[in-house]
């Protein structure tokens, strides 16, 4: 497959011209909600660029960039997702724009290396759905969503500073914060412009 960015928020010309300027390179980028058809395209490029390196140690290859604006969506999409972040052996870069949130904050924090502007937002909460069975299939897809929060709760507290009291006494709130918070609980490695510089990003 052909280096080149991606972009899934649409096909209007303002973002082909945008991404142009990317041409050549493993840039991806989330700037829509997070659906089963976004994550498939991503997930896709992913893979191919594992399969494109495979002769190439893990520590020479070309890193991938994961640029992500979002204010959530599926968990479970993210969860397939995260899956490939944390087995794909090509680096992949999460960088957060304006907003990660929800389940974008969840997919930021899986990627191998992770940075924000430093007025960028991070939205850490739990899953919330709408049921619209009744009875015992309520119960069941419910249960089935607690093991969704369980998994992403295990994502937090391996790959953040945040302890599990801290994430227990804090999970039924909306935690926003910034950057400077976000790097302090570990959610991102570093700020781009303080601790690190742009073109070292891109």
């Amino acid at each position: 497959m052909e280096n080149t960015s991606l972009s899934l928020f649409g096909e209007n010309e303002f973002n082909k011209d945008v991404l142009s300027l990317f041409y050549g390179g493993r840039t991806l980028v989330l700037d829509d909600e997070i659906t089963p058809d976004i994550l498939q395209d991503i997930v896709i490029h992913i893979l191919q660029w594992n399969k494109d390196d495979k002769d190439i140690p893990c520590d020479k290859r070309e890193k991938i960039k994961l640029l992500i604006d979002s204010d959530g969506g599926s968990a479970i999409s993210a969860i397939n997702l995260i899956d490939v972040i944390e087995n794909s052996k090509t680096p992949v870069i999460g960088i957060a724009f304006s907003v990660a949130a929800s389940a974008a904050s969840s997919i930021l924090i899986a990627c191998k290396e992770r940075y924000g502007f430093k007025h960028s937002v991070v939205l850490i909460h739990d899953g919330s759905v709408f049921v619209g069975n009744s009875g015992n299939k309520a119960k069941q897809t419910m249960a089935f969503l607690d093991r969704v929060d369980e998994i992403n709760k295990e994502l937090i507290l391996a790959r953040t500073k945040i302890t599990e009291e801290e994430f227990e006494a804090n999970k039924e709130k909306e935690q926003y914060m910034f950057a400077n918070e976000a790097k302090e609980k570990g959610i991102i490695d570093g700020i781009i412009g303080i601790d690190i510089d742009l073109d070292d990003i891109l």
